[in-house]
């Protein structure tokens, strides 16, 4: 299908087999550019499996970075980053351990233009690790 341009895979009790086989359709799939897989028992190994083949698509415009920030696997997000120029992250309720997670990916970011971080309460100290 070259139509579809967007999955939510939210609260699917997608395992390790379902991901793998996502991360391999994902690599032959260049018309896939958004993508989203909270709350999924998948793993931190294949959520950066999923999430680098999204990156290798030249199209994508937005990924759903919360599950890389969860596992604070700072190079995975920084290559996911690296492929886009928006940086999309609101209404996640992210921790002050997340926010240095990201500070630390956006050091390396050579592509991103605009960030949204809208509605996560990070305060004083979550701002203070950008």
């Amino acid at each position: 299908n070259k139509s579809v341009t967007a999955i939510d895979l939210q609260y699917n009790s997608i395992g390790v087999e379902g991901a793998k086989a996502l991360a391999t359709a994902l690599q032959s799939n260049d018309t896939i550019t958004d993508i989203n897989l909270d709350n999924n028992a998948i793993g931190h190994e294949c959520i950066k499996a999923v999430h680098a083949a999204l990156a290798a698509n030249k199209y994508n415009r937005s990924i759903d970075y919360k599950s890389l920030i969860e596992s604070h696997d700072v190079d995975a997000l920084a290559a996911a980053m690296n492929a886009t120029t928006k940086f999309i992250i609101h209404n996640k309720n992210i921790s002050i351990q997340n926010m240095k997670t990201i500070a630390t990916a956006l050091h390396s970011n050579i592509s991103i233009t605009a960030i949204n971080l809208a509605s996560n309460n990070i305060g004083d100290d979550g701002l203070k690790e950008i």
